[in-house]
């Protein structure tokens, strides 16, 4: 039994101006261009010489515009395609060549975001002193001596965790760079305004903690149970996908 992989279907804006793009820049064979009515509309395209084609249009995808990345046109030429595409009018980058000692040349590296990478190696820092600020919360209370200290200390941990959370995401969010598209605009938004509600929740959790300790405890602590709660954004279209059946 063989299974082909054919067709790759491209989330675009301007159907028309893709597919100008595609042919006319790209030189990609255009197939079937078939639309029954406003609602839905195909347009397939093939490389030249491609088993796999790509297919554009209305009614295929709801996944958001640009968010497919990672796909490779295998040329047997790179520089004569390179030549050629920009010939086409095609904004094409310099070629970039793997060099000695696993490096790239021109500063490349597939598959690497280093700031992501530094930032969760301090976020990870940081959740790696949480127990210790716990520690100290506990014995603190147990104790009944420098509880306002304790948990200040133990708030300023969060806080830092909750900054970090909300440049990581910034950062992921930007342009799409490393989001899933299974995660549309809507699960951005409720993403984004949790992580943003935290630096305000922990914020406040600890300037009270700094006053009255254990109204500082309570809040710090009603905001770690909510933070467990699933985000409706987020998960919104993974049931509308298992309710409409998958595809493959």
């Amino acid at each position: 039994m063989e299974y082909k992989f054919e067709v790759v279907i491209l989330p675009v804006r301007d159907i028309d101006r893709s597919l100008a793009f595609y042919t006319e820049r790209l030189g990609f064979n255009l197939d079937v261009d078939y639309a029954p009515g406003p609602d839905f509309r195909v347009v397939q395209l093939t490389p030249p010489g491609s088993a796999c084609s790509v297919q554009i249009g209305v009614g295929l995808t709801d996944a958001e515009p640009g968010s497919v990345k990672g796909l490779y046109l295998v040329v047997p030429d790179l520089e004569a395609a390179r030549a050629e595409l920009a010939d086409r009018g095609v904004d094409v980058g310099e070629i970039r060549h793997k060099a000695p000692f696993d490096t790239w040349q021109g500063g490349f590296e597939p598959g690497v975001d280093r700031v992501v990478l530094f930032l969760n190696t301090v976020l990870l820092m940081d959740i790696a002193f949480l127990p210790f600020a716990a520690s100290v919360l506990a014995e603190a209370f147990r104790d009944g001596h420098g509880q306002r200290t304790a948990v200040v200390l133990h708030g300023i941990a969060f806080e830092v965790a909750a900054v970090l959370f909300n440049v990581i995401w910034w950062h992921a969010r930007h342009e799409r760079r490393l989001l899933a598209t299974t995660i549309d605009a809507a699960g951005v938004t409720a993403i984004s305004r949790r992580f943003q509600l935290a630096l305000v929740w922990l914020g406040t959790g600890t300037l009270l903690g700094a006053l009255l300790p254990v109204l500082g405890v309570a809040v710090i602590s009603a905001f770690i149970a909510y933070f467990w709660l699933p985000i409706a954004g987020e998960i919104a279209k993974a049931r509308r996908r298992r309710g409409g059946g998958a595809q493959t």
